[in-house]
């Protein structure tokens, strides 16, 4: 009998399911144990099909190493929750479904599972998502800190822009990203990209200056060298890969040599004029907005491009939700 019920727990958390109340998540979030969490994590996702050859070995501290091997690693790196952790969590989360109130932002959730890691699979990080999933660092759910919900409301947009396609292109549109179809590139670039599961698409893009050329750009993370040891954040770049085509069939623009065109984040103007200073996490325009919520959640004062949050605060306000 507790196969059992353990087993329709499991299939339950592959189903999508969507608060029937204007945001509350309160209701809607289950902890996984640690069996549960290593079914969800070795199922194949858009972020699992998509890493990178880099990612692998730059994870696995590899360079033979597998995306098997980086799944089973995974797997084993996640803990059971004590009951002070779940506690925890659940009173950050009843602080948060409260801010959602007292600000009147509307946006359907889906049922969200919180998962425990050590996360040295992810370079140590302290949390990211995948699907519905909120995976936090083992190390920062043990003990009370204001680091913790900072991070569960940054995860939280994750998994709001995900499940809310039509409100991502709308706040995307106020850092200046336009969505469009999804870009695959191709190799050596490709099996040198860095990975994020909170963005593992390749959708979007932004309208830059080159030597006083307007071009579309893709971001994206990279690396610039082989691996050798350490993180995968010992290597990132930032670039902006050129694209051609019109808004919803875009394509890489190739060189000369049949390569696609990147340009640093030096070789580029008009990015901060779009994205604002409000925040130096600006490795991906998911991650900018996720700190920018963060900011219009938290009522976050003094920032230097007080607009981008107000244009958050006014777009969440204003969006119907589906009951």
């Amino acid at each position: 009998m507790k196969n059992c019920i353990r087993t329709i727990f499991i299939l339950c958390l592959f189903i999508p399911y969507y608060s029937k109340a204007n945001s509350e998540w309160v209701d809607n979030i289950t902890f996984a144990s640690k069996s549960e969490a290593s079914t969800l994590l070795k199922k194949e996702d858009e972020y699992t099909k998509r890493l990178s050859k880099f990612d692998i070995q730059s994870r696995l501290h590899n360079l033979t190493g597998t995306k098997q091997q980086l799944v089973n690693l995974t797997v084993s790196e996640v803990k059971d929750w004590t009951s002070a952790e779940v506690q925890r969590v659940k009173k950050i989360n009843n602080e948060i479904n409260e801010l959602i109130k007292q600000k009147a932002f509307h946006f359907t959730l889906p049922n969200i599972v919180f998962i425990k890691s050590s996360m040295q699979t992810e370079g140590g990080a302290d949390g990211y998502t995948r699907g519905n999933l909120i995976v936090l660092k083992d190390e920062l759910v043990s003990k009370e800190n204001q680091e913790l919900k900072h991070l569960i409301v940054h995860e939280l947009f994750h998994i709001l822009t995900r499940y809310n396609p039509n409100l991502r292109a709308e706040l995307y549109s106020i850092i200046g990203f336009h969505l469009m179809n999804d870009i695959s590139l191709p190799s050596p670039l490709k099996d040198n990209l860095i990975s994020n599961p909170d963005a593992p698409f390749d959708d979007s893009y932004i309208k830059l200056n080159v030597a006083g050329q307007e071009i579309d750009g893709l971001m994206i993370l990279f690396t610039n060298k082989p691996y050798q040891k350490g993180t995968f954040f010992d290597y990132v770049n930032i670039g902006f890969v050129r694209l051609k085509g019109k808004e919803k069939n875009k394509e890489v623009d190739l060189s000369d040599k049949n390569q696609p065109i990147v340009y640093s984040l030096d070789e580029v103007s008009g990015f901060f004029e779009q994205i604002g200073f409000n925040t130096q996490y600006i490795i991906d325009p998911e991650e900018i907005l996720a700190e920018n919520f963060v900011y219009a959640m938290t009522n976050k004062t003094e920032l230097p491009t007080p607009e981008i949050i107000d244009r958050v605060a006014k777009i969440l306000q204003n969006n119907p939700t589906k009951k």
